[in-house]
């Protein structure tokens, strides 16, 4: 994987994380807030939109420096962020569902990671043997699966 790849990858983790710590951090202000108040008063609200807001400007130099095929799917990683953040700061439950869809989030993001990144080279046109060849890699047919 190319530097820049690299470094894209690594601030879309941070960024996406940020994002999934900051959707926790505004419930909470939103279960405090009385009923008919205002959230521009609270700082916690404020803190979790300053999150969301430093996430998505990772997210925007990340798609500077990597192909948007590599840094689009690390978008799951604000799931796999927000469950167990909400389960100890919100008491949510945390079901076999959720780690499932955890672990799914995580290995999908590998797989896509890990197949985009290996393919470095750009293709012009794709013939039908080519493209033949393609679809029937290991690591392809892995991700089908």
């Amino acid at each position: 994987m190319p530097q820049n790849s690299s470094l894209g990858v690594f601030v879309a983790l941070i960024g996406n994380s940020l994002i999934g710590s900051s959707f926790s951090i505004m419930k909470v202000a939103h279960d405090r807030n009385p009923p008919g108040g205002n959230y521009l008063l609270i700082p916690m609200w404020w803190a979790g939109t300053l999150l969301m807001a430093l996430g998505e400007l990772g997210n925007l130099v990340a798609y500077s420096l990597a192909k948007p095929s590599l840094i689009s799917p690390l978008g799951a990683v604000s799931v796999v962020v927000n469950v167990p953040i909400a389960y100890v700061v919100l008491g949510e439950k945390m079901s076999g569902r959720n780690i499932l869809g955890c672990l799914l989030c995580i290995l999908g993001g590998y797989g896509i990671v890990g197949v985009v990144a290996g393919n470095t080279t750009e293709h012009g046109e794709v013939t039908v043997a080519e493209f033949e060849d393609m679809i029937f890699r290991p690591s392809f047919l892995v991700f089908v699966a």
